[in-house]
């Protein structure tokens, strides 16, 4: 719990297990156990064509293909610098997940996915969180967060579904 500062399970009048998490300080478990450092986290997305996915993720937002699995594939893999996203045909996952996906600046982004064939859900919006954001939904209906933190001021509507 990095950036946190803990008041102690009284000082925010919480209770159950959220109190117990608060209350063993940063880097343990509620019992007091150091916790497990997480490596990575990768989302995994549930598709029609792990072949077409992989191309439109390829081609059209400019990840790079990392992985295959299956002739044709039926599992496999993307990545941007640290960031990887994978996908399953008709197996993991559901339809409709939202992925948040940091990039250096989603203004440049933006300028480069206009030339090409992208759902742009909502172009980039600055919002009360402090993150700028542009809303992109894939073939499958998955919606990628394209996120770059800002200081400014909110510029435009709510979060569009």
């Amino acid at each position: 719990m990095s950036g946190v500062t803990s008041r102690g399970s009284q000082g925010w009048g919480l209770q159950g297990p959220l109190a117990r998490v608060i209350a063993a300080g940063p880097g343990r478990c509620c019992d007091g156990r150091v916790s497990a450092r997480v490596q990575h986290v990768v989302p995994i997305l549930n598709v029609r064509d792990v072949a077409a996915s992989l191309a439109y993720y390829v081609d059209v937002l400019g990840f790079q293909l990392s992985w295959a699995w299956g002739e044709p594939p039926t599992y496999g893999g993307v990545v941007s610098g640290r960031a990887e996203i994978q996908f399953c045909q008709d197996g993991q996952g559901s339809t409709g997940t939202w992925v948040a996906v940091w990039v250096d600046d989603v203004d440049d982004l933006y300028e480069v996915l206009l030339d090409r064939d992208v759902d742009i859900r909502q172009p980039p919006t600055t919002f009360e969180w402090g993150v700028r954001e542009m809303n992109v939904a894939d073939p499958d209906g998955h919606r990628i967060r394209f996120s770059t933190g800002t200081e400014a001021p909110p510029d435009g509507p709510d979060l569009v579904d």
